[in-house]
Formats: C-alpha cells, sequence, structure tokens
C-alpha cells in the first residue's frame, strides 16, 4: 500500500511497451547482473528509448 503514493499507469503513448521491452529492461537486467553501473544503465536505456520511440513515431 505504500508504494500506492508512487506508483503511475504505463504510457498510453504508441510504442511506449517497446521501448521499455527493448530499451529499458535489457538495461536493467545488465545493472541487477553487476554488468553495468547505474549512470550507464541510465543513459543507455535514455538513449535507446528515445531511438525506439522516434522510429515509432516515424513508422519505422
Amino acid at each position: 500500500m505504500e508504494t500506492l503514493e508512487f506508483a503511475k499507469i504505463r504510457s498510453q503513448h504508441p510504442g511506449y511497451s517497446v521501448m521499455e521491452v527493448d530499451g529499458l529492461m535489457p538495461n536493467i537486467e545488465l545493472f541487477i547482473q553487476g554488468k553495468q553501473d547505474v549512470a550507464t544503465t541510465l543513459k543507455k536505456a535514455q538513449e535507446q528509448g528515445d531511438k525506439l520511440l522516434d522510429q515509432n513515431a516515424a513508422g519505422k
């Protein structure tokens, strides 16, 4: 119940699920495995997520 204060509904933006699965999750997995530090994880997730959202917006 304590986390409900911070819980958010996932974005309805077209392409968000692709960005989450292909951009965010692989980087989080590397972080959890100790193969990537937090700064690199956030940077790469942002870069990959932006790229995927741009591709989706362009219809690719």
